[in-house]
């Protein structure tokens, strides 16, 4: 297995398609008390950004989250898959050594880019997982907002503790700005 695989599909915590599996309409749209946004939401913020980079286009960037909830439980399921194509995608890249090391900017190539993306989708994953708790217990809203606007480039581990399994290295578009 590439380690793209691992950090877009398997690795770290659940297999994404998994935690995505089996849940309603009415539990992806609640929004917890202390909570921003709703699983629904954090997943299409996370899709925006991961397609930005697996199928980049000219068009200006949108919204960075949904504007209304779904109406229907298909359009939940569409998105769900819409995800789990983008991050298949992503993980295939693996496989084409030569297109991770082109630059897209200088001194930024596709796996600096396919890195950032990988951390930003586990840090929208575990803000979905604490909607999913329902709890708003942890870091408050202010930090966590800090932590996604820049990555985890400012927060390096623990003295002692584990090395991240996927470094940004400082390297994140700078067109994703920080979540609302």
């Amino acid at each position: 297995m590439h380690n793209l695989e691992h950090l877009f599909l398997v690795g770290e915590f659940a297999e994404r398609s998994r935690l995505l599996s089996g849940l309603t309409l009415e539990q992806v749209t609640v929004r917890p008390a202390g909570t921003a946004h709703s699983i629904y939401d954090e997943l299409w913020h996370l899709v925006g950004y991961q397609q930005s980079i697996i199928e980049p286009s000219d068009a200006p960037p949108g919204d960075r989250y949904p504007t209304a909830p779904p109406e229907h439980e298909d359009e939940w399921h569409q998105l769900v898959q819409l995800f789990l194509t983008g991050a298949r995608a992503a993980a295939d890249l693996g496989q084409a050594p030569a297109r991770l090391a082109a630059e897209l900017e200088p001194g930024v190539t596709l796996a600096d880019e396919l890195n950032c993306v990988a951390v930003h989708n586990a840090y929208h994953f575990g803000r979905s997982l604490r909607c999913a708790s329902g709890s708003a217990r942890g870091r408050p809203e202010r930090q966590m907002r800090r932590e996604c606007e820049y990555g985890a480039r400012q927060f390096p581990p623990e003295p002692g503790g584990p090395a991240p399994r996927a470094r940004v290295g400082g390297i994140c578009r700078p067109s994703h700005g920080s979540p609302e």
